[in-house]
């Protein structure tokens, strides 16, 4: 972020309002948390993320973005993984992401299973049909999948 302020600002000073629009938003690190604190015990710490993230204003379509491309990613792991353990590394080279990102989705497919991912990313669909159409609350919506997600994680954990 500082190097992001250095280059705008090219020797000159910035003003407050430049910093803040140029500064990434906290909102985006922690929408990128919430499947860590829904995969880690006490699970409902996911939907409470949502919950602090829709208080401070994030939106719905941001955070439901976010967690439907980490689900797909965890997907595809559980697909690369398939009934022959494979390396880290053949699992990074295929899905085109540094090693670090691959640990965290292997994480989350160990607690979770295809069938629970697919689920969600349906249910995430059918969130925004049902938005789009006007039948349907996108936060309340994005709300009850989490606490589902928690409560199916939390089942697994449990079994």
């Amino acid at each position: 972020e500082l190097a992001k302020l250095v280059a705008f600002a090219d020797r000159r000073a910035i003003t407050l309002d430049d910093a803040r629009r140029l500064i990434s938003g906290v909102e985006q690190l922690e929408t990128w948390g919430i499947l860590d604190r829904l995969f880690l015990p006490p699970h409902g710490r996911g939907p409470a993320a949502v919950d602090a993230l829709l208080a401070d204003g994030a939106a719905v379509q941001l955070i439901s973005a976010v967690i439907g491309g980490q689900l797909r990613e965890v997907l595809r792991t559980h697909e690369l993984m398939g009934p022959a353990s494979r390396r880290q590394g053949d699992i990074a080279s295929a899905l085109g992401l540094p090693p670090w990102r691959v640990e965290r989705l292997l994480r989350w497919a160990a607690v979770t299973t295809p069938a629970m991912v697919e689920g969600w990313l349906r249910a995430l669909q059918h969130l925004d049909a049902e938005v789009k159409l006007g039948r349907l609350d996108d936060a309340a919506g994005l709300r009850s999948l989490m606490l589902r997600a928690a409560r199916e994680v939390a089942s697994r954990s449990a079994a």
